[in-house]
C-alpha cells in the first residue's frame, strides 16, 4: 500500500497531529464501518504513517525471505523527512521488482 501513502504525504510529522488524526480515523471507522480515501485524507497525519510503516514492514519481510529481492541494508538508511522515507521505500520496491523480473527471466 505504499502507493496509497503518496497521496497523503502532506503531513506535519508531529506526534500530537498523528494522535488527533487517529481519533478522527477511528470515529469515522466506527460510525461508518468503512474506510474510504476521504477517511484517510481527513486523518492523513496518522494514515500516511500507517501505510508507510506497513510498506516498510513488508519490505523488511522481503529482505529476509528465501528469495531476498530487497537489500536489507537499504532499509537502514535514515530519511530526512517522511516524504523522503516514502520515496526511499518506493525506490526499494522498484529495485525489488526489477530483481524479481530478472529472476523470472533467468528461469525461462
Amino acid at each position: 500500500m505504499v502507493w496509497r501513502a503518496v497521496f497523503l504525504s502532506d503531513t506535519s510529522g508531529e506526534y500530537e497531529d498523528q494522535l488527533a488524526d487517529l481519533k478522527k480515523f477511528l470515529v469515522s471507522l466506527i460510525s461508518d464501518n468503512t474506510v474510504l480515501y476521504v477517511t484517510d485524507k481527513n486523518a492523513r497525519n496518522w494514515s500516511f504513517r500507517y501505510y508507510l510503516d506497513n510498506a516498510v514492514h513488508r519490505l523488511r519481510k522481503l529482505s529476509t525471505s528465501r528469495l531476498p529481492f530487497v537489500d536489507g541494508s537499504d532499509l537502514l538508511k535514515a530519511a530526512n523527512t517522511e516524504k523522503d522515507e516514502w520515496r526511499d521505500a518506493q525506490a526499494i520496491l522498484d529495485r525489488a521488482i526489477t530483481r524479481f523480473e530478472a529472476a523470472l527471466e533467468s528461469t525461462s
